[in-house]
């Protein structure tokens, strides 16, 4: 039967939804991978490829157009109750031991996320806002070598805090903090720094623009 028959049915909805949490289990929670899914995804694709995985996604997720892709072991996923991803996005975890874990009530669009060096991590706070483009990385995901073929480039975990305003096109780069309450402008380039709580940040590199800020959703 094709799901929009299914749909149309008296219990359509329900079975259509059961259905889909039957699918992805059934394709994820193998080789010793746990998968466990409270929201809906909506044209999304996961692929893993590993042992010892772990993806949880809570209540009234909502992902639109996201590819998730896992590659490697040890990894773990977790996205926060509420969370809404729009348009498009990529999760890219890759390696070992590394983890992306988004708070509660978070709203993306259009983001890509990724860890691609083992033991780290991208953390993100609840009730974050993350506009069209932005780009998180916890590797240059390339080795740069001294004279004596070591590398000097490892990968370093990103921080975000709770309630942080991202703008389009910015870039939030290894080694990186976000705090509390913080505004990273458009197209702004984070790299290794700490941003204190409270700041205005633009720019590539970005810069302080002003401290003791904070923000809202609505248009006052």
């Amino acid at each position: 039967m094709r799901e929009v028959e299914l749909i149309k049915k008296g219990f359509g909805l329900i079975l259509y939804k059961s259905f889909l949490r039957f699918k992805w289990n059934y394709l994820l929670n193998r080789n010793g991978n746990r998968f466990s899914c409270s929201g809906r995804l909506i044209n999304c694709t996961i692929d893993v490829k590993g042992t010892g995985n772990l993806i949880e996604i809570g209540r009234d997720v909502k992902l639109n157009n996201v590819r998730i892709s896992i590659t490697g072991d040890g990894h773990t996923l977790k996205i926060g109750n509420g969370t809404v991803w729009n348009e498009w996005g990529w999760i890219r975890i890759e390696d070992e031991n590394n983890s992306v874990i988004i708070g509660d009530n978070g709203d993306f669009r259009g983001c890509f996320f990724t860890c691609s060096d083992k033991n780290t991590a991208i953390n993100i706070g609840e009730d974050c806002l993350f506009s069209a483009d932005v780009v998180l990385r916890t590797s240059d995901s390339h080795s740069v070598l001294d004279e004596a073929g070591e590398r000097i480039n490892p990968g370093r975990s990103v921080e975000i805090g709770r309630h942080v305003w991202i703008g389009n096109g910015a870039n939030v780069l290894k080694g990186s903090t976000v705090g509390d309450n913080s505004i990273v402008g458009t197209m702004s380039v984070v790299s290794g720094k700490t941003i204190p709580q409270g700041s205005i940040v633009a720019g590539n590199p970005a810069k302080i623009l002003r401290g003791g800020v904070n923000w809202c959703k609505s248009r006052i």
